[in-house]
């Protein structure tokens, strides 16, 4: 599994999950020496290392020899970033192993259905109190700008930018209809994360036919509805609405429902 330093390089430059992780990585950063959330970043790394090494570990028996997880990474840094920073290293482990358990165990098909980081959040938010607080990007409205340039970068060139477009272009015009519309609606770092990071995560959203165009859509229609209908879940909508939408995408695509 040695890496030179040219194959690093291509790494960087062509596999959008670690381009992803990297983002991930430097907002991470960002919450360290310029937020100063030392202690609550400790955990972010413990989750992240708890995913790497749980996929590491299954891929390797899987695959018979030993895979780097990118993916992994992803994942561990959403969980990091989202679940309430008083948690301890052992809930934050928790959570992860059961966000890389949802790869494997919930697999009626060819891959997994739900997004990993969503499904283990929610899992999260019945088995503690106010687990799920996006701490990681909500505190600097300046993120968004970060999260909305690079990770949009890397969905222009894998041509996939039309899912969190189709989400926010929805959610905003269902926002000034409702009156709700202004700037800091608009660059909110966790509708940003959210639409630009964890709606494309590619084994569960659509990445052919027309559904690829008008998934983030649905998001958005699901999130509406739960708004108007459901008020009181104010934890977390925005990931209900994923893993609802990762059930119709699963019907619609993958048994090729159309």
């Amino acid at each position: 599994m040695g890496l030179s330093l040219e194959s690093v390089v291509k790494l960087i430059r062509y596999e959008a999950r670690v381009q992803i992780g990297i983002i991930l990585f430097l907002i991470s950063l960002y919450t360290i020496f310029i937020g100063d959330f030392v202690q609550e970043s400790a955990n972010t790394y413990v989750a992240v290392l708890t995913a790497v090494i749980l996929d590491g570990l299954i891929l390797r028996y899987q695959k018979k020899k030993w895979v780097l997880p990118y993916s992994a990474v992803v994942t561990g840094f959403l969980v990091g970033l989202i679940l309430n920073p008083s948690f301890l290293a052992w809930q934050f482990s928790l959570v992860t192993a059961l966000a890389i358990a949802s790869k494997y165990l919930i697999l009626p098909g060819k891959k997994h259905i739900f997004n990993p980081a969503a499904f283990s959040l929610i899992a999260a938010s019945f088995i503690f109190d106010n687990a799920i607080t996006w701490w990681g990007v909500s505190w600097n409205m300046q993120l968004w700008i970060f999260v909305f340039v690079a990770a949009g970068y890397v969905l222009w060139r894998l041509h996939r930018i039309w899912l969190p477009v189709g989400f926010l272009l929805v959610y905003w015009i269902y926002l000034s209809l409702q009156g709700g519309f202004s700037l800091t609606l608009i660059s909110d770092p966790t509708v940003a994360l959210f639409a630009f990071v964890m709606l494309p995560e590619p084994q569960t959203s659509p990445i052919k036919g027309y559904f690829r165009y008008t998934f983030g859509v649905l998001v958005a229609a699901i999130l509406i509805v739960e708004s108007i209908f459901f008020p009181e879940i104010t934890a977390y909508p925005l990931l209900i609405s994923l893993i609802t939408a990762n059930i119709a995408a699963y019907f619609l695509v993958a048994r090729k429902l159309k």
